[in-house]
């Protein structure tokens, strides 16, 4: 059974969390952040070059990924085109739709990005004792397993999608 929890409980949980994350970020060396910067390259941006490191994608693919219209992830595409970091090419099963592909230099900056975000989680985990590696690994195992069920319910139609407005979350009309 799946009982409800507690907001306060909900509330402690992310708290915990986002302290983690804070911390996690001070022992960084600010390696993604030069990254981000050297590439000029906003949270949409990075997401869809995520997507496109483990498939080929498409506008409409992106578009229901970020939550954006296609007209801004048409916008956002062209920048990393115009970036080289990305290419547009004609979709084999549908000649209409184009397949949208890191290219080397993409697949660089994807992976520079992995090695700067996962190093120095890497490094503060190694200093866990072994009971608290092995209990975080069982944590970890679980909510990954969890949320990619979500997900996969998700993208199957299990919930209902929140309308495309191409404004960022949380963004107001002026």
């Amino acid at each position: 059974m799946n009982a409800k929890l507690d907001a306060k409980v909900v509330g402690k949980i992310a708290g915990l969390f986002h302290e983690m994350m804070k911390m996690f970020g001070r022992a960084s060396d600010g390696g993604m952040l030069r990254l981000i910067a050297e590439f000029d390259l906003s949270l949409p941006q990075l997401i869809s070059l995520d997507m496109m490191s483990l498939s080929p994608q498409t506008i409409s693919s992106l578009s229901a990924e970020l939550r954006l219209t296609p007209g801004a992830v048409s916008r956002l595409v062209d920048q990393l085109v115009h970036k080289k970091l990305v290419s547009r090419e004609e979709d084999i099963g549908d000649r209409r739709q184009k397949s949208l592909n890191l290219t080397a230099a993409g697949r660089r900056v994807v992976n520079q990005l992995e090695r700067a975000r996962t190093g120095n989680f890497t490094k503060v985990v190694s200093e866990f004792d072994r009971a608290l590696a092995e209990d975080f690994k069982a944590v970890l195992e679980r909510i990954v397993a969890m949320l990619r069920s979500h997900t996969h319910a998700r993208h199957a139609g299990g919930s209902p999608e929140r309308p495309r407005t191409g404004k960022a979350p949380g963004e107001r009309d002026n």
